[in-house]
């Protein structure tokens, strides 16, 4: 199974990347990302989110596009920090391409590893492909209090969503735009807990074949720690999915279209060309 053997599936390929305070590896980042990029045999677009970065994340950026005359990146900034999920939602309002691909802005997942979910998007005919730590030819270098919460919380998520996936979390999926179209509107989780409200809102709007690939993922100890605090805050925001799946059945009312984020009025978002 190779890629060239599905390059007249897609037209394009949209890749989104949310970026807080991301300015220690952006430059490396973005390079990388554009070589692999390269090497797909169909057109692709970044589209990259500066978060509301504090440190000079949309510099870099900025700088990186203008030196490397990259036509394919398109960056968007806004002045507060409102969240990843708030970032990916904005993103894909931007995007043209199908499949959607969520890409966290860091080295800890090389970049080559969206050819491996572009394969099983296709081969398996999925919905939605997610990366997984646990997947079990996966190769990674965690930290073992890491390991032991991602576990946890896989197994709270099975517990009250019925997910079968054993790792919700790491920040590569790639989805058929249809997906998004038909969810986005109805996602309110902005931070914490917005990968696994994607994935309920998914299931629970038919979008059920969602598969786990393999990664390497090698842990950076740069700007990577998780406190009491964001295990609270995950914990709520998990609540809050359960709250709608089950007590508002939130995820299966219609909503208009491209109405998320509702905050787009008040935080208006800069095109940087």
């Amino acid at each position: 199974m190779s890629i060239p053997e599905f390059k007249n599936d897609f037209k394009k390929i949209s890749i989104i990347v949310p970026a807080y305070n991301k300015e220690h590896n952006l430059n490396d980042y973005l390079r990388i990302l554009a070589e692999e990029l390269e090497k797909l045999p169909y057109p692709y677009e970044v589209i990259l989110i500066n978060d509301g970065s504090q440190d000079n994340t949309l510099r870099k950026a900025i700088d990186y596009v203008a030196n490397s005359r990259q036509k394919n990146f398109k960056i968007y900034s806004y002045p507060l920090n409102v969240g990843k999920g708030f970032a990916l939602c904005y993103g894909f309002t931007k995007a043209s391409g199908d499949p959607i691909v969520f890409f966290d802005a860091d080295l800890d997942l090389h970049p080559r590893q969206i050819h491996l979910l572009i394969e099983y998007l296709i081969y398996h005919n999925a919905d939605i492909v997610v990366g997984s730590r646990r997947h079990p030819d996966s190769q990674t270098n965690y930290p073992r209090a890491r390991c032991l919460m991602s576990k946890a919380y896989q197994h709270l998520t099975r517990l009250l969503f019925g997910l079968n996936i054993r790792d919700t979390q790491l920040g590569l999926k790639i989805f058929r735009r249809r997906v998004l179209e038909k969810i986005i509107p109805k996602l309110t989780i902005k931070r914490w807990a917005f990968d696994i409200e994607v994935l309920v809102a998914a299931r629970q709007n038919g979008f059920t074949k969602i598969i786990e690939a393999p990664v390497v993922l090698t842990h950076q100890k740069i700007g990577s720690t998780v406190g009491i605090e964001a295990v609270f805050n995950i914990l709520r925001d998990t609540a809050a999915v359960f709250y709608r799946r089950y007590l508002r059945n939130h995820y299966q009312k219609k909503f208009l279209p491209y109405i998320y984020p509702s905050e787009a009025e008040s935080l208006p978002a800069i095109k940087i060309k």
